[in-house]
């Protein structure tokens, strides 16, 4: 199923008996994406000590689908919230591990006349998190993670992930060249960039999950948790507050995975 799982006001009509929960697979294709998997290794290993807060910022161009997606811009479809925040909201999960206790949201005016969602997310471990969701001419999708000992910095999926403790300028300069072949490659290898990477695996792991008779992944839980992220957002924008969260509590992605190396490039 196409995310997000449902719109504005609807997850309490959806009525899934527990014998038919795991047939349902939510295409949050990002979290396959294996820059963001190091990512959440690293958080989850503290490479940079204790996650303190952390940035998102996610925007694109609705007019580069055309007529594939109109719904995008439509208020009715949950506009750039369910859109964009269906994605980040997948992403904080993945990378923390943790629901959020409290939820704001609220609309800015950016650069360039564009109106962008602003979304705080608290958590009960005193993380903070901040995420910006956008429709705007130029694409762009950032990640930093702050620790108490660094910093994870992703400036665009399609480059490299930093660990940043003591940066200099040879380090610096290190770090844009290896971005910018690591961009020329997937602009020259399309199917290695992020969108036709992911979502060719998030389709072979259905596959592989129909054929082994196992749960899909992500599945039913997380995306009723994803919904109930979105609808405290959407409340939280329509009544000017801070709106508290219920959680389910999903498996979380790479979850087994002891691997204990913290990568990071050139920063480190």
């Amino acid at each position: 199923m196409e995310k997000p799982f449902v719109l504005p006001g609807e997850l309490k009509r959806v009525i899934y008996p527990k014998t038919t929960q795991h047939l349902m697979m939510v295409n949050f294709n990002r979290r396959f994406w294996p820059v963001y998997q190091q990512l959440a290794r690293s958080v989850r290993h503290e490479c940079i000590g204790k996650v303190q807060a952390a940035e998102f910022m996610l925007t694109i161009n609705p007019q580069a689908w055309g007529a594939m997606t109109p719904y995008r811009l439509s208020v009715q479809e949950g506009g750039v919230l369910y859109d964009l925040g269906s994605h980040v909201f997948d992403l904080i999960w993945t990378l923390l591990g943790e629901a959020p206790v409290w939820i704001t949201a609220a609309m800015s005016r950016q650069q360039g006349g564009v109106y962008a969602m602003q979304l705080r997310l608290d958590f009960a471990s005193a993380v903070t998190v901040h995420a910006t969701l956008a429709y705007q001419k130029w694409p762009r999708e950032r990640i930093i993670v702050y620790g108490s000992q660094g910093r994870l910095h992703l400036h665009d999926p399609n480059m490299t992930m930093h660990l940043i403790r003591q940066p200099s300028l040879r380090q610096r300069l290190l770090a844009f060249c290896r971005d910018g072949t690591m961009l020329g490659y997937r602009a020259l290898r399309r199917d290695h960039s992020l969108l036709r990477y992911t979502i060719r695996v998030a389709i072979a792991s259905f596959i592989a999950s129909l054929r082994q008779n196992k749960a899909f992944s992500p599945g039913f839980a997380e995306a009723v948790q994803n919904s109930l992220w979105l609808e405290a957002a959407f409340q939280s924008f329509m009544e000017h507050r801070a709106v508290g969260v219920a959680a389910t509590v999903p498996s979380l992605p790479g979850a087994a995975s002891r691997q204990t190396v913290c990568e990071g490039g050139p920063y480190a």
